[in-house]
């Protein structure tokens, strides 16, 4: 975004010099012109290409491997059962359960 911003900028700048050109210096002018013709012509093209990105990006959960996303949904579907093992419980310090007769059960707070 910041190198459309400034393709902006020096689209309007090379316009501005074209404009206050003197029309008799012809090769300045036609210079000038030319300048900012191209300023333009780059600027378009980065606009295009952040449009083509942003459509890309938009689009990309489309593009997900079918496996992949059987393997993810089917995960999703297991998080209550992996959530109440004990070791997860453990590894990230979830607390007690007041149904908990025993210590072993219990894990220690993290210390972050």
């Amino acid at each position: 975004m910041q190198q459309v911003d400034r393709l902006h900028y020096e689209a309007r700048l090379a316009e501005r010099q074209f404009n206050r050109v003197d029309p008799d210096n012809r090769l300045v002018a036609a210079e000038l012109e030319r300048r900012w013709k191209a300023a333009l012509l780059e600027l378009r093209r980065v606009e295009e290409a952040l449009a083509r990105r942003t459509m890309t990006a938009a689009s990309g959960p489309d593009r997900i491997d079918p496996r992949l996303r059987a393997k993810v949904v089917a995960l999703g579907q297991r998080m209550p059962e992996i959530w109440a093992t004990h070791r997860l419980a453990a590894s990230i310090g979830r607390p007690c359960s007041a149904a908990s007769s025993t210590r072993s059960s219990c894990a220690a707070p993290l210390g972050i």
